[in-house]
């Protein structure tokens, strides 16, 4: 009987510990972090979707709207230096696309130009973080066009045709409007709205440069 009583004194007690209501069954409520994160997660992707393809329709729009007077004006179009082919109707009825938010255009083929590059600066729709940003502060679509001149048949000048607020900016902040053009002139002489401002180095350029063509286009 003493044994039996010295082995059942040396058992260990068991104790059950207490858990946490949170942790214990299937409650949907230990879970809300990972629904949070799913549900962010999922806007994003649906936000990257719609802006992606927003972007890729607009510069289908404006190179279609665009595409009849580039070809007019030069006599090939599209061509990024690496295509095949640049007669088929697929690669010339889309720009090339850099980015999701950034599409080129190459043309060539017109006297005393060696090439246009045309960039269309989209806004990064695509970005969920982006598009929020736009919501607060006013962003713009951008269209760039960069003319490279055949410097044997033509001397170089400084030129600039901008509206007024965005004018007096590229006047202070760029050296060779600072530099080489003393005023800004307004554009409404030359056809244009009275939104534009001209600087220009040499007076008899902007006649040149603006004709009706050029006025309709920029209106």
């Amino acid at each position: 009987s003493d044994s039996f009583k010295s082995s059942s004194s040396s058992t260990p007690d068991f104790k059950i510990a207490e858990v946490p209501a949170n942790l214990t069954g299937n409650r949907w409520e230990a879970y809300y972090c990972e629904a949070i994160m799913m549900i962010a997660l999922l806007g994003y992707l649906i936000n990257f979707l719609i802006g992606r393809t927003k972007n890729s329709q607009l510069a289908t729009t404006i190179f279609r709207s665009q595409r009849d007077l580039l070809q007019r004006n030069f006599s090939l179009v599209g061509d990024n230096g690496q295509t095949k082919n640049t007669s088929s109707d697929e690669q010339i009825d889309t720009m090339h696309k850099e980015s999701e938010n950034l599409y080129i255009l190459w043309c060539s083929g017109r006297i005393s130009i060696d090439s246009m590059l045309v960039e269309l600066r989209f806004i990064k729709r695509q970005c969920l973080f982006n598009s929020l940003a736009a919501l607060i502060k006013s962003i713009n679509d951008t269209i760039v066009y960069t003319m490279d001149y055949n410097k044997d048949d033509m001397d170089t000048f400084v030129f600039c045709l901008a509206r007024k607020r965005c004018a007096a900016k590229l006047h202070r902040d760029m050296n060779d409007l600072s530099q080489f053009c003393a005023e800004r002139k307004n554009a409404d002489k030359k056809g244009l709205s009275a939104n534009y401002q001209i600087l220009s180095e040499l007076g008899e350029v902007s006649s040149a440069i603006i004709d009706t063509k050029v006025a309709d286009f920029m209106d």
